[in-house]
């Protein structure tokens, strides 16, 4: 939601079933995430027009992936490689960064199109991008754990959180999240852009689940992408999560592989 605050223009999430608590959660972890890749939060508090607990957020022109996509088509390859790189950049640092109350760093927890704004203006630390992709929902974020505290971390029953068809097979059985989640979501985030549908069927949550869980990504619908684009959403949508590649891993390898799949002198769209 935007709204006109003191003259300026706020974007406003609403918790509809969140308490004060889980607004002013995110708000403290988002300060502590603050970067040019993520949205700038402002407050926590209750929202004037609802009385519910709500966040205010820097606003930013433009739209999320998941709506550009559904107005527009999938995004050309050198296009949706450049936004992609730019969410790796935001996740190797949440993933590395020592940040209070999570020393070993942060998990987003519920990486998925529409929580990455696109906007064709130039990025505040790099006048040169034009486009630019900014990382929104700090909701689901938690501290990763480091081995010795994961090997004794209790698995709840269910479903561990995030999105269906964007949280990986893991999230099934309820296992403490750690950053390998996040890669999973990027994988499934950059096969939507291209191809303009999800990885995993959404027919309904059991049917994606299943899909998930038995390793059953729709990568034919790939063809005629850059092999190396499809290879790395492959990796990045492994069954097991020892089997992705880390934050970093990505990104060195899309940008010592960048020429083959982005082209400087491409039309913009």
């Amino acid at each position: 939601v935007a709204r006109l605050q003191g003259g300026e223009t706020r974007l406003v999430k609403i918790f509809e079933r969140g308490s004060a608590a889980d607004a002013e959660r995110e708000a403290f972890l988002a300060r502590t995430l603050a970067q040019p890749g993520v949205v700038r939060y402002l407050d926590a508090g209750l929202d004037p027009v609802t009385r519910k607990p709500c966040v205010t957020m820097e606003f930013a022109e433009g739209e999320n992936l998941e709506q550009h996509v559904a107005q527009h088509g999938p995004l050309p390859s050198y296009l949706a490689a450049e936004l992609v790189l730019q969410v790796v950049r935001v996740l190797e640092d949440f993933h590395k960064t020592p940040r209070p109350n999570a020393p070993h760093g942060v998990v987003h927890r519920d990486i998925k199109p529409a929580n990455v704004l696109y906007s064709q203006e130039p990025a505040r630390a790099d006048p040169e991008v034009v486009h630019k992709a900014l990382l929104l929902d700090l909701e689901h974020a938690v501290a990763i754990l480091h081995p010795d505290e994961l090997r004794t971390a209790p698995t709840s029953p269910g479903f561990a959180g995030g999105t269906h068809g964007y949280s990986p097979p893991e999230s099934y059985v309820g296992a403490y999240p750690q950053p390998a989640f996040d890669i999973f979501g990027l994988g499934a985030t950059f096969f939507f852009v291209l191809t303009g549908c999800p990885a995993y069927s959404q027919v309904d949550p059991v049917t994606t689940a299943n899909l998930v869980c038995t390793g059953s990504p729709r990568l034919h619908l790939l063809r005629g992408q850059p092999p190396i684009l499809q290879q790395l959403i492959a990796n990045c949508l492994a069954m097991n999560p020892r089997g992705r590649p880390t934050a970093a891993d990505v990104r060195s390898e899309e940008r010592r592989r960048g020429k083959g799949c982005r082209s400087r002198g491409a039309p913009q769209p």
